[in-house]
């Protein structure tokens, strides 16, 4: 990946969208990036407290030289109801 001060801020965010989207331990597609500065700030929801974690790991070893904030939160769906027995 090109250094971050050489290619604009958005496409160092999509670039790292994408590889979080391919990792296989995280595979969310309602995630965001966005570089401010020297931070990595990722929003949206996820599945798992294990793929929260899984994304924090990812953009420490994708961008070591950023401060990071993981402002995603673990999604809560509620339960499908059951169909009504005749």
């Amino acid at each position: 990946m090109p250094a971050p001060s050489d290619v604009p801020k958005a496409y160092v965010g999509e670039h790292i969208r994408d590889e979080l989207l391919r990792d296989p331990d995280i595979g969310e597609l309602d995630i965001h990036v966005a570089i401010e500065g020297n931070l990595v700030v990722v929003t949206g929801h996820v599945s798992t407290d294990d793929r929260r974690r899984a994304i924090s790991a990812a953009l420490n070893r994708l961008m070591p030289d950023h401060e990071i904030r993981n402002e995603t939160t673990v999604a809560v769906y509620p339960e499908a109801p059951t169909p009504s027995q005749p």
